[in-house]
């Protein structure tokens, strides 16, 4: 059952916005074809704060990098990771956990959850559950289903086992191959307070784009902050 706090939450979709009006709190709908930048989770935009979101790690050779990186810059992030990789490589996990990042849940095999049972999606959320939490010793309480594919199914089965779906209002979309610079531009155009930029573990050119994402973001007078810390007042 979730806590006071989480009865807060709501589906925002950035581009239909009418749906939410049919809609009470915590209400499900699907994302037309195309369109999946948006909120989960409402966001306390009352500071500058904004969260950067790692997808499809941990990568035996870009995650630490990625790690080596951020602290470099002082900049604590979220990483959502599949279970699968995070059990061949559990040491990566634990590192990006005693770091301070926060751990987050995209599955046990990064398949099109939309294309499920509604067992299987349980078991997909539930081992990736199992394997954080042997890991890194605390349950992870972020999830992101892969490519952000989602319907009822989907969300219904991440509240039964207590995650919060969260998704994103910045795709950098640097898993097409953009270059860095394209990444920057695209990341640090939209930037507002509360903005959670989905990034993905694994490219060269997301480790380039870093530094350049950050010096920018801090010179509009914005903090990097983890997903727990974002939400806090929720």
């Amino acid at each position: 059952m979730r806590t006071k706090k989480y009865q807060l939450l709501i589906i925002y979709l950035l581009f239909f916005p009418l749906l939410l009006l049919e809609r009470p709190v915590m209400g499900y709908s699907e994302i037309p074809p195309g369109n999946t930048d948006m909120y989960a989770v409402k966001q306390d935009t009352t500071y500058r704060a904004i969260a950067l979101t790692f997808d499809d790690g941990p990568h035996l050779c870009y995650t630490p990098r990625i790690l080596d990186e951020l602290k470099k810059l002082n900049v604590k992030a979220s990483f959502f990771l599949v279970g699968k990789l995070a059990m061949k490589h559990p040491e990566i996990v634990r590192r990006i956990h005693e770091e301070g990042h926060t751990v987050c849940n995209h599955s046990y095999n990064h398949w099109n959850m939309k294309r499920l049972s509604y067992s299987r999606i349980l078991f997909e959320w539930r081992l990736c559950n199992e394997i954080i939490e042997k890991i890194t010793g605390s349950f992870p309480e972020f999830c992101r289903p892969p490519g952000g594919n989602y319907n009822n199914k989907v969300l219904k089965a991440a509240d039964h086992l207590g995650l919060i779906p969260v998704f994103w209002n910045i795709n950098s979309e640097d898993c097409s191959g953009i270059s860095a610079e394209k990444i920057v531009r695209r990341v640090t155009a939209s930037l507002e307070p509360g903005s959670v930029i989905l990034l993905h573990d694994g490219f060269e050119n997301t480790l380039l784009a870093l530094p350049s994402i950050v010096a920018k973001a801090k010179s509009q007078g914005y903090s990097f902050v983890t997903l727990h810390q974002l939400f806090r007042n929720f």
